[in-house]
Protein backbone atom coordinates (compact mmCIF):
# COMPACT_ATOMS: atom_id res chain seq x y z
CA UNK A 1 0.00 0.00 0.00
CA UNK A 2 0.64 3.57 -0.68
CA UNK A 3 2.72 5.25 2.06
CA UNK A 4 0.71 8.84 1.92
CA UNK A 5 -2.75 7.32 0.86
CA UNK A 6 -4.19 6.67 -2.75
CA UNK A 7 -5.34 9.90 -3.79
CA UNK A 8 -1.56 11.70 -2.89
CA UNK A 9 0.02 8.72 -4.34
CA UNK A 10 -1.29 9.49 -7.78
CA UNK A 11 -2.29 13.33 -7.59
CA UNK A 12 -0.76 14.72 -11.23
CA UNK A 13 1.56 17.36 -9.24
CA UNK A 14 5.16 15.22 -8.94
CA UNK A 15 5.87 14.54 -4.95
CA UNK A 16 9.58 14.66 -3.84
CA UNK A 17 10.25 10.91 -2.81
CA UNK A 18 11.72 11.40 0.77
CA UNK A 19 9.05 8.93 2.06
CA UNK A 20 10.68 6.28 0.15
CA UNK A 21 14.69 6.99 1.03
CA UNK A 22 15.14 9.30 -1.86
CA UNK A 23 16.65 12.94 -1.53
CA UNK A 24 16.43 15.19 -4.45
CA UNK A 25 19.61 18.01 -4.83
CA UNK A 26 17.06 20.58 -3.99
CA UNK A 27 13.99 20.60 -2.36
CA UNK A 28 11.90 23.35 -4.45
CA UNK A 29 12.62 20.90 -8.23
CA UNK A 30 10.48 18.62 -10.00
CA UNK A 31 10.90 15.79 -10.46
CA UNK A 32 11.31 14.30 -14.09
CA UNK A 33 11.79 10.60 -13.47
CA UNK A 34 14.56 9.11 -15.95
CA UNK A 35 14.41 5.21 -16.79
CA UNK A 36 17.25 4.80 -13.77
CA UNK A 37 15.31 6.77 -11.37
CA UNK A 38 11.84 4.14 -12.53
CA UNK A 39 14.25 1.47 -11.95
CA UNK A 40 15.34 2.55 -8.44
CA UNK A 41 11.67 3.28 -7.72
CA UNK A 42 10.34 0.21 -8.43
CA UNK A 43 13.15 -1.80 -6.53
CA UNK A 44 12.21 0.77 -3.07
CA UNK A 45 8.30 -0.22 -4.29
CA UNK A 46 9.37 -3.96 -4.17
CA UNK A 47 10.81 -3.74 -0.85
CA UNK A 48 8.31 -2.03 0.95
CA UNK A 49 4.75 -3.15 -0.64
CA UNK A 50 5.66 -6.49 -2.40
CA UNK A 51 6.94 -7.77 -5.89
CA UNK A 52 3.55 -8.02 -7.47
CA UNK A 53 2.21 -4.94 -5.49
CA UNK A 54 4.92 -3.05 -7.15
CA UNK A 55 4.78 -4.26 -10.78
CA UNK A 56 1.05 -3.26 -10.93
CA UNK A 57 1.77 0.34 -9.91
CA UNK A 58 4.55 0.45 -12.06
CA UNK A 59 2.58 -0.67 -15.21
CA UNK A 60 0.15 2.61 -13.94
CA UNK A 61 2.78 4.96 -14.07
CA UNK A 62 3.10 7.15 -17.05
CA UNK A 63 6.64 6.42 -18.49
CA UNK A 64 7.77 10.29 -18.27
CA UNK A 65 6.11 11.28 -15.49
CA UNK A 66 2.84 12.98 -14.50
CA UNK A 67 3.65 15.91 -16.10
CA UNK A 68 4.04 14.68 -19.22
CA UNK A 69 0.42 13.47 -19.45
CA UNK A 70 -2.56 15.70 -20.51
CA UNK A 71 -5.25 17.09 -18.47
CA UNK A 72 -8.53 17.80 -18.79
CA UNK A 73 -7.52 21.75 -18.71
CA UNK A 74 -4.46 21.00 -20.82
CA UNK A 75 -7.35 19.53 -23.33
CA UNK A 76 -9.18 22.75 -23.08
CA UNK A 77 -6.77 25.53 -23.42
CA UNK A 78 -5.32 23.35 -26.67
CA UNK A 79 -8.67 23.06 -28.20
CA UNK A 80 -9.59 26.64 -27.48
CA UNK A 81 -6.04 27.53 -28.76
CA UNK A 82 -6.38 25.75 -32.46
CA UNK A 83 -10.15 27.13 -32.50
CA UNK A 84 -8.98 30.66 -32.28
CA UNK A 85 -6.04 29.68 -34.40
CA UNK A 86 -8.48 28.01 -36.73
CA UNK A 87 -10.76 30.74 -36.44
CA UNK A 88 -7.97 33.25 -37.27
CA UNK A 89 -6.58 30.99 -40.45
CA UNK A 90 -10.45 31.00 -41.65
CA UNK A 91 -11.00 34.33 -41.14
CA UNK A 92 -7.32 35.46 -43.00
CA UNK A 93 -8.32 32.65 -45.61
CA UNK A 94 -12.11 34.41 -46.26
CA UNK A 95 -10.24 38.37 -46.12
CA UNK A 96 -8.02 36.85 -48.98
CA UNK A 97 -11.12 35.05 -50.64
CA UNK A 98 -13.07 38.52 -50.70
CA UNK A 99 -9.99 40.37 -51.86
CA UNK A 100 -9.03 38.24 -54.77
CA UNK A 101 -13.02 38.43 -55.75
CA UNK A 102 -12.92 41.59 -55.88
CA UNK A 103 -10.10 42.09 -57.78
CA UNK A 104 -11.55 38.92 -60.13
CA UNK A 105 -14.40 41.43 -60.11
CA UNK A 106 -12.53 44.54 -61.14
CA UNK A 107 -10.56 42.85 -63.43
CA UNK A 108 -14.27 41.25 -65.45
CA UNK A 109 -15.51 45.08 -65.34
CA UNK A 110 -12.88 46.37 -67.20
CA UNK A 111 -12.42 43.69 -69.44
CA UNK A 112 -16.05 44.09 -70.26
CA UNK A 113 -15.50 47.47 -70.57
CA UNK A 114 -13.18 47.05 -73.05
CA UNK A 115 -15.21 44.77 -75.43
CA UNK A 116 -17.85 47.41 -75.11
CA UNK A 117 -15.90 49.87 -76.23
CA UNK A 118 -14.65 47.46 -78.87
CA UNK A 119 -17.99 46.26 -79.90
CA UNK A 120 -19.16 49.66 -80.24
CA UNK A 121 -16.41 50.88 -82.25
CA UNK A 122 -16.23 47.96 -84.81
CA UNK A 123 -20.47 48.39 -84.72
CA UNK A 124 -19.87 51.57 -85.66
CA UNK A 125 -17.26 50.71 -88.29
CA UNK A 126 -19.59 47.64 -89.80
CA UNK A 127 -22.51 50.84 -89.41
CA UNK A 128 -20.16 52.82 -91.82
CA UNK A 129 -19.38 50.33 -94.26
CA UNK A 130 -23.15 49.08 -94.65
CA UNK A 131 -24.03 52.72 -94.82
CA UNK A 132 -21.04 52.95 -97.67
CA UNK A 133 -21.72 49.78 -99.63
CA UNK A 134 -25.43 50.25 -99.27
CA UNK A 135 -25.07 53.94 -100.83
CA UNK A 136 -22.60 52.59 -103.92
CA UNK A 137 -25.62 49.30 -104.51
CA UNK A 138 -28.15 52.46 -104.78
CA UNK A 139 -25.47 54.06 -106.89
CA UNK A 140 -25.39 51.01 -109.21
CA UNK A 141 -28.65 50.32 -109.77
CA UNK A 142 -29.48 54.12 -110.37
CA UNK A 143 -26.75 54.12 -113.12
CA UNK A 144 -28.36 50.86 -114.53
CA UNK A 145 -31.51 51.42 -114.47
CA UNK A 146 -30.92 55.32 -116.13
CA UNK A 147 -28.75 52.68 -118.63
CA UNK A 148 -31.85 49.75 -118.78
CA UNK A 149 -34.26 52.88 -119.83
CA UNK A 150 -32.28 54.52 -122.30
CA UNK A 151 -31.24 50.91 -123.92
CA UNK A 152 -35.14 50.62 -123.61
CA UNK A 153 -36.09 54.17 -125.00
CA UNK A 154 -33.45 52.89 -128.08
CA UNK A 155 -35.64 49.75 -128.27
CA UNK A 156 -38.85 51.53 -128.36
CA UNK A 157 -37.71 54.17 -130.64
CA UNK A 158 -36.26 51.45 -133.14
CA UNK A 159 -39.20 49.24 -132.77
CA UNK A 160 -41.60 52.48 -133.64
CA UNK A 161 -39.37 53.07 -136.62
CA UNK A 162 -39.52 49.58 -137.55
CA UNK A 163 -43.36 49.17 -137.32
CA UNK A 164 -43.77 52.81 -138.76
CA UNK A 165 -41.46 51.67 -141.39
CA UNK A 166 -43.02 48.46 -142.34
CA UNK A 167 -46.58 50.39 -141.97
CA UNK A 168 -45.61 52.30 -144.79
CA UNK A 169 -44.30 49.55 -146.48
CA UNK A 170 -47.32 47.17 -146.54
CA UNK A 171 -49.46 50.72 -147.11
CA UNK A 172 -47.18 51.46 -150.20
CA UNK A 173 -47.77 47.78 -151.02
CA UNK A 174 -51.37 47.67 -151.00
CA UNK A 175 -51.95 50.88 -152.61
CA UNK A 176 -49.63 49.30 -155.33
CA UNK A 177 -51.79 46.29 -155.62
CA UNK A 178 -54.78 48.71 -155.89
CA UNK A 179 -53.87 50.80 -158.18
CA UNK A 180 -52.89 47.73 -160.41
CA UNK A 181 -56.18 46.34 -160.21
CA UNK A 182 -57.70 49.57 -160.83
CA UNK A 183 -55.49 49.64 -164.00
CA UNK A 184 -56.49 46.33 -165.08
CA UNK A 185 -60.03 47.32 -164.70
CA UNK A 186 -59.70 50.26 -166.95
Amino acid sequence: MCVLGLAQCFSPQPKPLAHIGWQSPKKEAILTIAEHDRWLLHNRLRDVIGSQEADILMEHLPPAGWNHLATKQDLELTTALLRQDLQSEISGFRQELKTEISQVRQELKTEISAVRVELKTEISAVRVELKTEISEVRQELKTEIAELRVEMERGFRSQTWKMVTSMIATQSISVAIMASMVNSLR
